[in-house]
């Protein structure tokens, strides 16, 4: 028999194989498969199994990597160590600082800017090592590639060569191999390899090799133990060419019967169907209907049925809508594939924690990044007492309270572990379901978890010490929380603790960093090259596979999930400093060589399945695979179809267009005694003119927009500001003529300061520094430009500062504070402060307002609050009407002068019967609103001016008008 055969794609490669395997005694151990994969060998156990339906002592399986490191080590007896990546980083490090021509000049002269770049350059040159490429050939580049190369390539080219020189020589010394070592060397050596104690040595399923896997198979030829299988399929053939093979070719009919005894039907194509998904979660909803289906007809899913996923993207998504349908009915899966490790929420917890301490001015926390991390799942249920809510309760009380003083972006984890305030609402909410809460083991407990966690982070001796550090926190995280209830946890850390393991016993462990920053980055790129492998139970129900898993298996129905041009094949060009074309010429492999070996797999998992479901997404910048292209063409030929839309399923949400009106809201008798009762002031009732609806979310069920801390200084905040500094500075001189020498331009900046340091914290930075200067410049402003030239024109004596009103008329409370209350010759200013410098949502349109038609009010009135401030000060001073001159004090005005442009009074005019006329339609407007809003017969209704009321409105939400924009 020849030592090659060449089997049809829709044989089963694994069953040929164990064809070929002979036992004595139900012991094949002197048998060797090597396929490219690790999977085949759990099918290939499985098969002789079967067979021999008793135990039974497997072959000796490997992929070829394991085949490679059995060679190396048992075979030639070679022991030296495998060199780790982050290892081979830090040898290149080492040489990048000997060398005079460092690569990218002083651009990586640390190691964590230099490992992504470490990283291209270990992997360019392995891959020049195992494809026995010279020095020399790098060095002379540019005469291979017969055409011009920009100097900065050619100068990462000669960097390149030098490396590459230097890496081996560096390693070999060092007592070290890595994988292009070990190919090589096997392949040099494979004569001094004693195989005949080997019945057979039987290759299967190969179609890419590299220069060094080539001549280990040239000369494993010569070996008459020695058996190849390949598999038909696109581009075997040029492959066997190259490769000097002529094998025998095995009929279709020859086959291997399936497990019903039927042999495969000869030329049969698979059914393939194909669906288009506007994103990721419809190609999950599509399967999972798929899935429903098959179940509802009691059909088989088990290991003979394959979800393959090329994007680990898609895995959490399939996991929390299809594979649920299975477990409902304790119908087993398997998922074996590679899953990032920097896409888990232990990355998640530890890059929170990292952008924590980097954020950090001296020992002061930035708030808003103090909040993710201790509001990550990870961090808020750490255990108190067994007990997890506690925590939980603790966090978002420090959430609510920090969240009410936001001026402060930066606190000590001090400040935060001695806020009375906090514990005092911390005890309060915890004493309603833990009696004899103890307020010491609280606190005791918040410094435990800053310890455990921030307090790790703080320092580093070196990169050995961080990497301690991780482990401790990650340790804590695991030991304390409930981290380790969520069914993948514990793969994630493990994965997460191998890696940070390898970096602590690394040559990199006794580097140290200038900054915290240089660990964060080390940790963060290294994260980024490691997968987590999933294993599960390999051979037992429906499998989950990655793309290159699927390698030499053979399935009844395959299901592919992105099924798109930039997933298969992965259109991006090599992660490399060789250009194509250098890579072209020296042997390298290309993105084309990897479009080819998808090609290849891809139609074989096809075309040796009998149904095969093909997803894809169409969407933006997203297209359909090329092979999806080819299949659907291939159809239309052999139907003479014009277009493809007949065989392509859509798969599109139920989603309703329209958007209906928030509904309205009656009014019970309970809540008609309560609204009798409430307090109202001119925000409510300006809240209630601009839509009732709101006014019941907000006053009725009192609910609130969550106040968050995002670093950004918030419109409303500086109002507050404004308002203290001005009550302060005003407050020594009230009840006198305001003169000249009053008012202080000193004593203002130093009011404005002291303030800004009570709300910001003594170190002022960043927002808060742009704000004080705005601030304190303002109050400057507001002296010189307005206050000065008022008094210039006539006497001011202010009589009242945050004057606060409590008022019943007649079945009605009412409530307001007046931001000041001054007399100007023989008239009473009522004055607000608005820190806007717009006025155009102020003023009354007297000319649209008609008091008989409801309807015009909330688009003439945009604000009671002025009408309202007359009508309590009028009623407690005992003042005339025509005597009091409301007013709006426009501070955010670009300029404080003139007064007319900053001053925005409520009556046009200043006649007496003007003044008496318009106060009473405001009045009656006032009482009206209040008579309706207590009135039952009155709904609750949504705004009728919605694009100018509900984009500003923070219950959009609950009321579906999120989609009204201005």
């Amino acid at each position: 028999m020849s030592q090659a055969v060449l089997i049809p794609a829709t044989i089963n490669l694994v069953e040929k194989t164990a064809s070929y395997l002979k036992a004595e005694d139900k012991d094949y151990s002197n048998n060797i498969v090597v396929f490219p994969g690790k999977r085949p060998s759990h099918f290939l156990r499985k098969i002789l199994g079967e067979k021999e339906k008793d135990n039974f002592i497997p072959p000796r399986i490997f992929s070829m990597d394991e085949f490679i490191n059995f060679l190396y080590r048992e075979k030639l007896d070679i022991n030296q160590k495998p060199l780790e990546t982050i290892d081979a980083a830090a040898f290149l490090f080492d040489i990048q600082l000997k060398t005079a021509q460092r690569l990218g000049k002083d651009s990586f002269i640390t190691p964590d800017t230099f490992l992504p770049v470490g990283l291209k350059i270990y992997r360019d040159i392995e891959e020049c090592y195992i494809e026995k490429v010279s020095q020399q050939a790098i060095k002379t580049i540019d005469t291979l590639a017969g055409e011009e190369i920009p100097p900065q390539t050619l100068k990462s080219l000669s960097a390149l060569s030098y490396f590459y020189d230097e890496f081996y020589k560096k390693v070999e010394k060092e007592g070290y191999s890595t994988r292009a070592v070990r190919y090589r060397v096997v392949s040099q050596r494979i004569n001094e390899v004693i195989l005949t104690d080997f019945n057979k040595i039987i290759l299967a399923g190969f179609f890419a090799l590299t220069s060094s896997e080539k001549d280990l198979l040239a000369r494993l030829r010569s070996k008459k133990n020695t058996l190849f299988i390949f598999q038909q399929g696109p581009g075997i053939d040029q492959k066997l060419k190259d490769l000097v093979i002529k094998p025998d070719i095995i009929k279709e009919e020859t086959g291997i019967k399936n497990k019903t005894g039927v042999k495969p039907a000869i030329g049969l194509e698979p059914d393939i169907h194909f669906y288009k998904s506007p994103d990721t979660h419809g190609q999950v909803f599509a399967l999972s209907q798929i899935i429903k289906e098959q179940l509802d007809q009691g059909r088989v899913l088990d290991e003979n049925k394959v979800i393959v996923l090329p994007a680990s993207e898609s895995l959490f998504p399939l996991i929390a809508h299809s594979l649920p349908l299975l477990q409902a009915q304790n119908i087993p899966y398997n998922i074996s594939m590679g899953y990032p490790v920097n896409r888990t929420p232990i990355f998640g917890f530890l890059n929170s924690l990292m952008n924590l301490i980097t954020s950090m001015d001296k020992d002061q926390v930035y708030v808003p990044d103090y909040l993710k991390f201790v509001l990550h799942p990870h961090t808020k249920n750490i255990y108190f007492d067994k007990r997890a809510d506690i925590t939980r309760i603790i966090f978002h009380t420090i959430e609510e309270i920090l969240s009410k003083k936001r001026s402060r972006g930066f606190l000590s984890l001090k400040e935060i572990e001695d806020n009375p305030e906090i514990f005092k609402e911390i005890i309060r909410r915890l004493s309603e379901t833990v009696p004899n809460i103890d307020l010491d083991e609280i606190k005791k407990h918040l410094k435990n978890i800053h310890q455990q966690t921030i307090g790790q982070f703080l320092t580093f001796k070196n990169t050995g010490d961080f990497a301690d550090q991780v482990t401790k926190v990650l340790t804590f995280v695991h030991n304390n929380s409930t981290a380790g209830m969520h069914p993948y946890f514990t793969p994630f850390l493990e994965s997460f603790l191998e890696a940070v393991h390898l970096i602590a016993t690394s040559r990199m462990r006794q580097v140290e960093f200038k900054t915290k920053t240089g660990y964060f980055n080390l940790l963060k790129r290294y994260i980024m090259t490691r997968r987590i492998p999933f294993q599960g139970t390999p051979l037992k129900g429906l499998q989950v596979l990655g793309f290159l898993e699927t390698r030499n298996l053979k399935f009844n129905e395959v299901f592919i999930f992105d099924v798109n041009e930039e997933v298969i094949p992965n259109t991006q060009r090599e992660d490399t400093l060789l250009p194509y074309k250098a890579r072209k010429e020296l042997g390298l492999p290309t993105y084309r060589d990897r479009e080819n070996l998808v090609n290849y797999y891809l139609d074989l998992l096809i075309n040796s399945a009998d149904k095969v479901h093909l997803f894809f997404v169409e969407k933006d910048k997203r297209t359909r695979s090329r092979f999806i292209e080819k299949l659907l063409w291939r159809k239309q030929k052999k139907d003479k179809q014009i277009t493809d839309k007949d065989y392509i399923k859509s798969i599109q949400y139920m989603v309703k267009l329209t958007n209906p009106d928030p509904l309205s809201v009656g009014k019970t008798e309970d809540m008609v005694t309560y609204l009798k009762d409430r307090v109202y002031s001119a925000t409510s009732l300006d809240t209630y003119l601009r839509c009732p609806l709101q006014f019941y979310y907000k006053y009725v069920l009192g609910l609130e927009e969550k106040k968050e801390i995002t670093g950004d200084i918030q419109r409303m905040d500086i109002g507050i500001l404004v308002h203290w500094i001005l009550k302060d500075y005003f407050e020594a001189r009230k009840g006198r003529p305001l003169t000249k020498k009053d008012l202080d331009l000193e004593e203002i900046d130093r009011i404005s300061h002291e303030r800004l340091k009570a709300d910001y914290g003594d170190n002022l930075s960043g927002p808060a520094y742009l704000l004080s200067q705005q601030v304190k410049r303002r109050m400057k402003e507001f002296i010189t430009d307005y206050q000065l030239p008022l008094i210039a024109k006539e006497p001011i004596t202010i009589l009242e500062l945050e004057y606060e009103i409590d008022l019943t008329l007649g079945p009605f409370k009412l409530t307001g504070k007046i931001d000041r209350i001054e007399k100007r010759g023989n008239k009473t200013v009522i004055i607000d402060y608005k820190t806007s410098g717009n006025n155009n949502y102020l003023k009354l349109n007297w000319k649209k307002l008609d008091l008989q038609d409801r309807l015009s009010w909330p688009e003439a009135v945009k604000t009671v609050q002025l009408g309202f401030y007359l009508l309590l000060y009028s009623k407690v001073s005992g003042q005339k009407i025509e005597q009091i001159n409301p007013l709006f004090l426009l501070l955010g005005k670009a300029g404080l002068s003139p007064l007319e442009s900053v001053e925005v009074p409520l009556f046009a005019q200043a006649d007496a019967k003007y003044i008496r006329t318009h106060y009473e339609i405001i009045k009656t407007i006032i009482l009206k609103l209040m008579e309706e809003i207590v009135d039952p017969k009155y709904v609750f209704s949504p705004t009728l001016r919605k694009k100018d009321h509900c984009p500003l409105c923070p219950f959009t939400r609950i009321c579906g008008t999120q989609w009204i924009k201005r």
